[in-house]
This record gives structure tokens, sequence and C-alpha cells, in this order.
């Protein structure tokens, strides 16, 4: 696939399959179709499942329409970013993913996934920005979001800062809904309060960590307070041999919402420190 071949495909074949639509829509309506709504709707169009909320539309209107996986995979690159689109390495990627006697898919369940949440908290009278990396983790049937790595800064090195106080936990305990990504993760100003228990919502392995412990004791005293999440990203590395981020992009086009903004290649032990380097581990 050429190089201006590909440009084009990714700017108009995707279009071409929504005529029915526009046809009798107004245009919010239309690019509200086409939006890619959150990470699980991403997901379902990455893979061109016939429940994501673009072919549900789309169906609506022709109930025979058949869209290919390419097109598909193509409305979920940011058109915008020009050095994304035309990099070979993005080409090599959609023909990996795409490939017809080994396709590649990627699922909400499954590991290797994380966002990245930038938070937004007040120390005294400071406000100080530290990401909460978050993963999905499996209970039973269910799905809840676990907190697998805090981000660096010098709050987190003072002596002192280790110190807990705060109350007992009261009332039962909620996990954080594979939803909450939607609103911003709203659930973890609920989460982070003086009646913490770590242990419900931090990973194990993290709470090791001097870092964790000096992050809880500043919860649970109320020096640190979340007061909301400005900006979430999300990395998925699911894909052998590849490595992808997905941001969300709000524009008055078809082509916004949650969409990938990166690619890049990287093998197993590459992608095992790039998840550490997340992690800030």
């Amino acid at each position: 696939m050429s190089r201006y071949f590909f440009i084009l495909l990714l700017l108009y074949s995707f279009t071409a399959s929504a005529q029915s639509l526009s046809a009798s829509s107004e245009l919010e309506l239309e690019l509200y179709a086409f939006r890619v709504k959150n990470i699980e709707d991403f997901i379902k169009r990455f893979n061109n499942d016939s429940n994501s909320s673009v072919m549900t539309e789309l169906k609506a209107k022709n109930k025979d329409l058949i869209v290919s996986r390419n097109k598909m995979l193509f409305s979920t690159f940011n058109f915008e970013n020009n050095e994304l689109i035309s990099d070979s390495t993005t080409r090599m990627f959609f023909n990996y993913v795409v490939d017809t006697v080994t396709p590649h898919y990627i699922r909400f369940r499954d590991s290797g996934w994380y966002a990245e949440a930038l938070g937004l908290f007040t120390y005294k009278s400071d406000t100080i920005e530290l990401p909460i990396v978050l993963r999905v983790k499996t209970k039973g049937r269910a799905e809840t979001w676990m907190i697998a790595g805090i981000g660096d800064h010098p709050l987190l090195n003072e002596r002192g800062a280790m110190q807990e106080g705060g109350q007992p936990a009261s009332g039962k305990l909620t996990a954080i809904p594979p939803t909450n990504e939607s609103v911003n993760f709203l659930e973890l100003k609920k989460v982070f309060n003086a009646s913490l228990i770590e242990d419900y919502y931090f990973d194990g392995d993290l709470l090791q960590t001097d870092k964790a412990k000096q992050f809880v004791g500043l919860i649970k005293s109320a020096q640190l307070k979340l007061q909301y999440v400005s900006g979430i990203k999300f990395h998925f590395y699911q894909i052998p041999g590849w490595v992808f981020t997905v941001e969300e992009f709000n524009r008055l086009m078809k082509n916004s919402g949650w969409l990938i903004s990166n690619v890049r290649r990287a093998d197993d032990s590459e992608k095992k420190q790039l998840i550490q380097d997340l992690l800030h581990r």
C-alpha cells in the first residue's frame, strides 16, 4: 500500500459508507454518530465489532450495510496528524493488524493496557499535577479499575510524608466501575479520602513501594486532596510487537473522540521497560 494511497483511504473511504446517514440527518447528529465516544467504543471500532456506536447508527439506516474492518480501523486514527498518517510505521502497523491470515484484536478484559489519568491535587495551598495509572482487573464476571502506578513528584520524597491518619472505613466499599473513564475517573475523588482502604483499590506490588505508602499517608491525613482529573491517555501493549496510544480529540468533524495518536514498534523487552516507565517504577 503506497503512502499516498494510504492517506487517501484514511481521509475518504470511511466517509463513503455514511452517505445514507448524511442525506437524512442534521450535521450535529451526524458528527455525533461518527464520534468515538469512549474507550470501550474505540475497542469495538478497532475490532470492527457490529455493536460499535457508529455501526449501530449506520445499521439503523441501512440494515444490509457491510463495512470492512479496513475502513473501521482507518477511522480510529487521528487524521489531523499528518506525520502519523504518512509515517511508514503507521502503515506497517495497520497492515499487521488487518492481516487476513492472522488478524489482531484488542479486548477490554485483557491485561496489557493502561489508563494514564492526570490528577490535579491540592497540597496545603499548592496545586500539583500527579499522574495516576490504572488498569482493568476482572473480579468474577465483573471488571474494575485498579490503581497500578503513581507519578513522580518531589512531595513523595519528603520526610514525614508517610504518616497515616484518618478514620476507619465505614459503609460499603464500591469498586471503580469500568465505565468510570468516561467521566474522567470521578470515582477517584470518592476513593481518595481519610477512610481509604488501599488494599481494595491499589495493586499489591504498588503498595510495597515507599512512594505508594507516602501517597496513601498524605491522602489519609487529608493533606493531599484530589480536585479532578484533567486528562486521560490510554496505552495499549496488547498487539505483538507494537505499542500505541489513544487520546481524546474534541472537534466538529467525523474524525473525533478517542483516536490513535501515536504508534511505535516494540519487542517484549522494550514493552516491559515502557510499562515500568509508565508506572513510574
